[in-house]
């Protein structure tokens, strides 16, 4: 290394050709020597798409062959309604509480239970008027309100009687101005004759039972008036 005096730059020192070579930047060679190949870079990315494509062809694969059994295991309305009131009945077995709920059970019928159970509603009966034990249940129970009237009673008895035909699949009209014009309703000997009296006023509480009683009308005899 020598230095030398410049009079317009001061003293300037010179670097051997040996010893600059030594301290030649190393940088490039560095980049150089680590940066990846491009050929190799592009194969490779080539590569991963290929690899893609093909994951994503087999996931299409897959795909459409499950389309058929997945159209084969597809239940029709009908089907689907019978399954689920099946698996409902199933559940409504085994619980103590929801054990009187029929299988095709309505929110209102849900309503009423739980009305029933905290004390809000009773359970009546209204003995079918000729019933046989081939039909079924000989009475019907009813869950109404405490404050129920007479009129909402018989309302509430005309839905459950129409409820129970239709799950039974019989089709058959009842004419309810004819039965309430041709019977009572009545509660250990007393006729309900007041439509707007409250249930608790007839002594009617849980679990009490009610009978049809015909209604007798008072024939005149007129005789034959003479010519």
């Amino acid at each position: 290394m020598e230095s030398k005096e410049n009079g317009d730059f001061g003293t300037v020192t010179t670097i051997p050709k040996e010893k600059y070579d030594h301290f030649k930047p190393t940088t490039p060679d560095c980049i150089e020597r680590d940066a990846p190949n491009a050929e190799y870079v592009e194969e490779k990315e080539k590569a991963d798409d290929d690899e893609k494509k093909v994951s994503i062809e087999e996931k299409g694969g897959e795909n459409e062959a499950e389309d058929p059994s997945e159209d084969s295991k597809t239940l029709s309305h009908p089907e689907l309604k019978l399954f689920f009131q099946e698996a409902l009945a199933r559940v409504l077995q085994t619980d103590p509480l929801l054990a009187d709920l029929h299988p095709q059970v309505t929110p209102e019928e849900v309503n009423a239970l739980i009305e029933l159970e905290h004390g809000r509603a009773m359970r009546v009966w209204v003995e079918r008027e000729g019933g046989d034990e081939s039909e079924g249940e000989k009475a019907w129970g009813l869950v109404v309100s405490r404050e129920d009237t007479v009129h909402q009673l018989k309302q509430s008895l005309r839905h459950h009687v129409a409820l129970v035909l239709s799950r039974q699949g019989i089709k058959k009209r009842i004419s309810w101005k004819y039965v309430w014009k041709s019977n009572w309703l009545s509660y250990e000997g007393t006729r309900l004759t007041d439509d707007n009296a409250k249930l608790h006023q007839y002594g009617i509480r849980n679990k009490s039972t009610l009978r049809f009683v015909k209604k007798y009308r008072d024939k005149q005899k007129f005789g034959r008036r003479k010519k």
